[in-house]
């Protein structure tokens, strides 16, 4: 099965990890489960397919674009890239830190999460996106499945505990805002707008205009869907998006919207970026003032 997919069960890539057997796979790239040889601690390697690396150059560019600029990004609140490189057959791929727990987008719309625990899941995003904005990065993606909340029993790749840590993912659509980067250059299609309907700032899809606020605006939404239980705007695909552009998020009836931590949700959410708090560390900020 694995030969079909780029990589083989029990290669060993870079000298340093086997790979056990792959765990799922999409259009682009192939997830294999994996072990690090020294200490056979589990990983996760995401590997480009060979047929997309053939057929479409800006995936290339896009996937060694994201291995680069996520290997410097060594902060709990971030999934941690362990390693990238290219095997002996060619196959392009990147060495994840495996994580235990799931994503919001499993967890969502549950119930209602009470806002102590709803500003710290904020918090803790906030926290990752200082470090990604430091250096100059756009996510691009904020969405519930791009958030991973780590079980309580889950250790980093150094060993640390990191129950009930928050973490990023998925840096695949990264926009590297210093010029002088060599991963500078646009690589998405003229009239292409990246994000999620329902989670991407209104300034993006009206005008592809990316900025650190555009970031600011996904953790707004997802906050604001965690303290609510309730999909903050109705609707999917492009009407989503309309109903984004129209219409402010109405909290249901009979939740108590009283505790000012709301106020700031809706302010990172806020359709005029001007509005919202101006960078990830101004909304930090904010949000531990309250409590939390």
């Amino acid at each position: 099965m694995s030969e079909d997919f780029g990589l083989k069960n029990d290669q060993i890539i870079g000298g340093t990890y086997r790979i056990i057997e792959p765990m799922s796979a999409g259009a682009f790239g192939t997830v294999y489960l994996a072990e690090r040889l020294e200490d056979e601690l589990p990983v996760v390697v995401k590997a480009l397919r060979q047929d997309a690396k053939k057929g479409d150059p800006a995936a290339v560019e896009r996937f060694i674009r994201e291995a680069a600029v996520a290997s410097n990004l060594d902060h709990p609140n971030i999934v941690r890239t362990l390693n990238f490189g290219q095997s002996r057959d060619g196959v392009l791929y990147i060495v994840l830190e495996r994580l235990k727990g799931r994503t919001l987008a499993e967890a969502m719309f549950e119930d209602a999460v009470p806002i102590d625990v709803t500003s710290e899941v904020v918090c803790q995003m906030l926290r990752g996106l200082v470090v990604a904005h430091g250096q100059g990065l756009v996510h691009r993606d904020i969405k519930p499945s791009n958030v991973f909340v780590c079980e309580p029993e889950h250790r980093s790749a150094y060993g640390e505990i990191e129950g009930d840590t928050v973490k990023l993912l998925d840096f695949g659509f990264v926009k590297v805002l210093n010029k002088d980067s060599n991963f500078a250059k646009t690589i998405t299609m003229a009239g292409f707008i990246v994000g999620t309907p329902g989670y991407i700032a209104p300034e993006m899809l009206r005008y592809n205009k990316v900025s650190v606020l555009s970031d600011l605006y996904g953790v707004g939404v997802i906050g604001f869907e965690l303290a609510t239980g309730t999909q903050a705007f109705p609707g999917s695909g492009l009407e989503r998006a309309f109903n984004q552009m129209s219409m402010d998020p109405k909290v249901p009836d009979g939740l108590d919207a009283s505790d000012s931590r709301f106020e700031l949700i809706a302010k990172l959410m806020a359709r005029d970026p001007a509005q919202r708090f101006q960078s990830a560390q101004e909304a930090l900020d904010a949000f531990e003032a309250q409590g939390s």
